[in-house]
């Protein structure tokens, strides 16, 4: 079965992206199909795949899986480069779109310049602290956590899909041991992704993120959503003022409004188109 397939990536943070509204995708296993192809220097190499589908409830719906074919429910730079896709592939040709994820519709605006995209804004609605829906056990969502031979304070909250966030002075250590640790901490009864966070200066912040199912990624949108939506807990930044999230792959805009929705601004990049020779 030969699947056409686009590749792209938000700050480094790469998918396979399998287009379901204008070729048939019945029947495919879409997860055996994640992990097929994100295996990197031996398939096309990715932190997941996302499948597009048609949908009366948006412009497009998304599907989305790590790289080890477990689902996420939302994935931030995913979801600008879908819009990015369903903009130039004339599925959806305006500057704001809507689009459906296992999180709900999130709406995304394209920011254009001389007719071209330079960043999407997505809107990522609005953090879930309530323990029991995040989830996290216990009943708090403010965490002492053992990992190897330290101890990690968190701060647990969802964006559609599970994060936990810890501030510490100096992210020059093994976050793939210390995070894949934290990650499946029974505290986590679906897993979570880690955000390590470095304050830099004002308005600036570094973060190093482990996503569950891929390892530690070069940019995590969802997780640089959650890391702002902590540091205005921790007064780090006001309501309604732009943070800077600095990640390995580059820089993301995130702004938590007065009425918490979370809005998050940054690149995306179409890489390569391809046919993939699937032999399931």
């Amino acid at each position: 079965m030969i699947l056409q397939f686009t590749k792209m990536h938000g700050l480094g943070n790469d998918y396979v992206y399998l287009d379901g509204m204008t070729q048939d995708l019945t029947g495919v296993d879409e997860s055996a199909l994640a992990r097929a192809m994100s295996q990197r220097r031996f398939s096309v190499g990715s932190d997941g795949a996302i499948f597009l589908y048609p949908t009366e409830q948006a412009d497009a719906g998304m599907r989305m899986y790590n790289a080890d074919g477990s689902r996420g429910e939302v994935c931030g730079n995913g979801l600008r480069c879908v819009a990015k896709y369903i903009y130039d592939t004339g599925i959806a040709r305006k500057e704001s779109v809507t689009i459906l994820t296992d999180a709900g519709v999130r709406h995304a605006r394209l920011l254009l310049a001389d007719g071209k995209i330079a960043n999407v804004s997505v809107d990522m609605g609005k953090a879930e602290v309530n323990p029991e829906k995040i989830p996290v056990s216990g009943g708090s969502r403010k965490l002492m956590l053992p990992a190897l031979d330290r101890v990690f304070s968190l701060t647990a909250l969802s964006l559609g899909n599970p994060h936990a966030v810890t501030f510490l002075t100096n992210l020059d250590f093994d976050i793939e041991k210390y995070g894949l640790r934290l990650s499946h901490d029974p505290a986590f009864p679906e897993g979570a992704n880690i955000s390590f966070v470095r304050p830099v200066r004002a308005g600036v912040l570094q973060a190093r993120v482990f996503e569950r199912g891929s390892g530690e990624t070069q940019a995590c949108g969802s997780g640089a959503c959650a890391v702002a939506a902590v540091a205005v807990e921790e007064g780090y930044v006001g309501r309604g003022t732009p943070l800077v999230v600095l990640l390995p792959g580059g820089a993301l805009s995130v702004t938590v409004e007065e009425d918490g929705t979370i809005i998050l601004t940054g690149p995306a990049t179409t890489v390569y188109r391809g046919e993939y020779l699937w032999e399931e």
